[in-house]
């Protein structure tokens, strides 16, 4: 992981004129600590990292996960499901958000309508689609979709250490998906 750490440290047009700012030593370490994190998995964190990055449409960041998580944990299928969920995870905000924030009994009892197939049996499994759930959920500011993941990820057995520790890296990698980032 120290390569793709120095890698988006590297590629980050700001971090690398911001070398001797304090902004540039709270990006490293929350990325060292984050991304390193033994409450989860290599792969988990990665998917993880890429869901966060395309959610935030930063696709030169995303770009930068992707090939480093193809040469060292996930699969191409794999790859898929993440960008599935993101899509799926957009969706279903947006339509939760409308029936929260608008609070009308005509609209809370409603079907959703959404086809949702992709969601059934992902490559990653139940688990990871769960929680991949919960963080794209909470940076798209759905707290109905955030609660019932969270929910759900405790059904699952994640516990509160790892949803944490997800939630610290869904976080830091919002915060980095702010700035731009060179293709070379």
């Amino acid at each position: 992981m120290d390569n793709l750490i120095l890698n988006i440290l590297n590629k980050s047009n700001f971090l690398s004129l911001a070398k001797d700012h304090k902004i540039y030593y709270d990006i490293s370490n929350n990325l060292q600590n984050h991304l390193t994190n033994p409450s989860l998995s290599k792969k988990l964190i990665l998917s993880i990292a890429i869901a966060i990055a395309t959610n935030e449409k930063n696709f030169n960041l995303r770009n930068i996960l992707t090939e480093y998580a193809l040469e060292n944990s996930l699969t191409h299928d794999e790859l898929i499901d993440i960008q599935a969920t993101v899509a799926i995870m957009s969706m279903n905000n947006t339509l939760y958000k409308f029936k929260h924030f608008t609070n009308q009994e005509e609209y809370l009892h409603k079907p959703s309508g959404l086809k949702m197939a992709s969601k059934a049996k992902p490559n990653f499994g139940k688990k990871t689609f769960e929680i991949l759930a919960l963080c794209i959920s909470i940076v798209n500011n759905c707290q109905v979709c955030t609660i019932h993941h969270e929910e759900k990820c405790r059904e699952l057995e994640f516990t509160a250490d790892e949803i944490y520790a997800a939630v610290q890296l869904t976080s830091t990698i919002k915060s980095i998906t702010m700035m731009e980032f060179s293709t070379q």
